[in-house]
């Protein structure tokens, strides 16, 4: 090799070394380009992801007698605990978080026989699973109690308990000579004005456009949490005889 043979090569590599630099140095700013896209909102006018992460595969597979479903390159999934908390790290986790499920013991609530002088009545259950917060259930019925033939037949109207009661305010109603349609709630979460099995409310009339109302709620994570509904009926000795019937509807609401 002669001399100018060695210089060349020596400046080849002198040259390929200070591009080995360059590249190394724009190899360390690549974890700030990534770690800064980590951080955008990853939203639209139609979609919004939230625990955005970047994995190696996920999704659901399935063969010959089984399903599966998995999350592969997640950072530090896995259960953590500690006094007073825990902690389910992981998209995987997502199928053991439970629905919000609203469930009604019976659908339809018979009174029997009404007769004067004494109350007719029925209950039934409503049973609350949340998700991650609370709920509140709300009532309303569509019409007083009434016979077939729209808001002009004869009706059996809704209480004014012993004293007095109303849509939001629930009263002692203990005496079957006071007639009326009413419903009583109880259950440690129901609305705070039921004090006890003696304490009614009429229903809100959507017919008369009165608003739906709140009978029980709470703000933490329940599972089966359970409130009972007692209808109540008491008639006059004048009302005249037939089927009275309305409906009564429940709106369960997650609250977050």
């Amino acid at each position: 090799m002669t001399r100018q043979d060695s210089y060349l090569t020596a400046a080849r590599a002198k040259r390929w070394a200070v591009l080995s630099c360059v590249l190394l140095l724009l190899g360390l700013g690549t974890p700030h380009l990534l770690k800064a896209q980590q951080t955008e909102s990853m939203s639209s006018d139609s979609y919004i992801i939230q625990m955005g992460n970047f994995n190696t595969t996920s999704g659901e597979k399935s063969g010959g007698g089984y399903t599966v479903t998995d999350t592969v390159g997640q950072l530090a999934p896995g259960e953590y605990s500690s006094t007073g908390y825990k902690v389910f790290a992981g998209f995987q986790y997502i199928y053991a978080i439970p629905q919000f499920r609203f469930r009604i013991t019976n659908l339809s609530m018979p009174l029997g026989e009404l007769l004067y002088g004494s109350f007719a009545e029925n209950s039934h259950q409503l049973i609350v699973t949340t998700r991650s917060g609370g709920y509140t259930i709300l009532t309303q019925a569509q019409h007083e109690l009434r016979r077939p033939g729209g808001p002009s037949a004869s009706a059996i109207a809704h209480t004014n308990c012993d004293t007095s009661c109303s849509i939001a305010n629930a009263g002692v109603w203990t005496s079957a000579e006071n007639d009326g349609f009413g419903y009583s709630v109880l259950g440690t979460h129901a609305a705070s004005d039921f004090v006890d099995g003696t304490y009614f409310r009429p229903f809100a009339d959507v017919e008369d456009g009165q608003s739906a109302q709140t009978i029980a709620s709470h703000n933490t994570v329940v599972r089966d949490d359970t409130v009972t509904v007692v209808y109540r009926a008491a008639v006059s000795g004048l009302q005249a005889a037939g089927d009275y019937s309305t409906t009564v509807d429940f709106i369960a609401v997650p609250t977050y």
